[in-house]
């Protein structure tokens, strides 16, 4: 069992670095689990901050922001999110020791970049020479 230490608001603009998942827990709730790296003052040879954070949802609730976001985020998006930091602690049953860990609880999520936009950020093609309209033929669909 985990004792809730310290809590605290949080405000984080970073990088999504893994598939976002979305796990069922029991028959009417799941959470939404993203992992992200955040960028302050990171040299260009360091990697940054890496953080889990989770997002509690509530199933077959349409405006359920967990399950809308899942849908939405993607690795390499830059996203921001709002919500608290919280400390826990507790003790590990196979060894004993006390433990601790920072998670980060989701309250908002913003998408600033998405990187399938970025990909689909191609240059437009050019209709044919000098401007002459492209035969049906050259069309590849």
């Amino acid at each position: 069992m985990s004792d809730i230490q310290d809590q605290f608001k949080a405000n984080f603009v970073g990088i999504v670095i893994a598939d976002p998942k979305l796990k069922p827990i029991g028959s009417s709730r799941h959470l939404l689990e993203l992992f992200i790296v955040t960028s302050a003052n990171v040299k260009k040879d360091e990697k940054g901050n890496p953080f889990g954070a989770h997002m509690w949802g509530t199933a077959g609730d349409a405006n359920d922001e967990a399950q809308i976001m899942y849908g939405k985020i993607n690795k390499l998006d830059k996203i921001r999110i709002l919500g608290d930091l919280l400390v826990e602690e507790w003790e590990d049953r196979e060894s004993g020791k006390r433990r601790r860990d920072i998670k980060l609880k989701i309250g908002s999520i913003e998408i600033l970049r998405s990187a399938n936009a970025m990909q689909g950020q191609l240059p437009q093609a050019s209709p044919g020479a000098e401007g002459e309209p492209v035969a049906e033929d050259d069309i590849p669909f």
